[in-house]
């Protein structure tokens, strides 16, 4: 089973999805046959993706759009890349750059674990989700959460996104965990830089010293991460983290 095969062509929700990873990702769902919502604060998307504009930390706003998502149920996809890093030294950092990292970077994660699944076909599974487990059938929902290689190399700047990132891995093993009952697989991308919007803002130095801990010292592209998606289609995977540029 692959994400683009006919029995896959479902409705995706992509958040992030008016530039980088969530726009790519978008644009090859819908490639690939999908029915695409992005959301975003812009309220912009790719050609083929219905955009709407959605502000995740306001609470509101993201009530409003998961409605919207009610009366369009059932969705089979969830790709949450909306994120925002954030470089400064820790002892610098106000409460608002703390606060400001928690609600984008891990409440909306933990929220939208929390209320997807109430939009997604239920098939039961015997499946016990361990990480890297194989799920029994298929196809299944997914959920996909992304957190960052600024996990395991320990970035020095990159204190509150980090953490957020590596509460997030933590997310996706007690989501796979407790949504293998219903079917729903949860896995979490965990790239490597990215030729993004997101990575142009990072300094010249930081940048430098980041690549110099990487293997090999490229970019990401979108294009490894929905490949990587599809992998865990045709695996049946769930409780998956699966880092882009092992560090060194």
């Amino acid at each position: 089973m692959t994400i683009n095969s006919p029995l896959c062509s479902r409705r995706a929700l992509v958040t992030g999805s008016s530039s980088g990873i969530g726009a790519a990702i978008a644009s090859r769902l819908v490639q690939d046959g999908w029915e695409v919502t992005g959301w975003s604060r812009r309220g912009t998307a790719p050609t083929g993706v219905q955009a709407v504009a959605v502000d995740l930390c306001d609470d509101q706003s993201y009530q409003e759009a998961l409605q919207e998502l009610r009366s369009q149920a059932p969705w089979h996809l969830l790709i949450h890349a909306a994120g925002q890093a954030a470089i400064q030294p820790m002892l610098l950092l106000s409460d608002a750059a703390w606060e400001q990292q928690w609600q984008l970077n891990l409440r909306a994660a933990c929220r939208l674990v929390r209320d997807f699944p109430r939009l997604m076909p239920r098939l039961p599974s015997s499946a016990e989700s361990n990480q890297g487990e194989v799920m029994t059938n298929s196809p299944r929902p997914m959920i996909v959460l992304f957190s960052t290689v600024a996990v395991p190399l320990v970035l020095a700047g990159e204190t509150p996104y980090a953490v957020m990132k590596a509460a997030t891995e933590q997310l996706t093993l007690q989501a796979a965990k407790e949504l293998a009952p219903m079917g729903i697989a949860v896995n979490c991308l965990a790239p490597g830089p990215v030729d993004t919007p997101l990575w142009r803002t990072v300094p010249a130095t930081a940048q430098q010293q980041v690549m110099e801990r990487l293997d090999p010292s490229t970019l990401t592209t979108p294009e490894e991460l929905y490949q990587q998606i599809q992998s865990w289609y045709q695996d049946h995977r769930t409780g998956s983290i699966a880092y882009s540029r092992a560090s060194r």
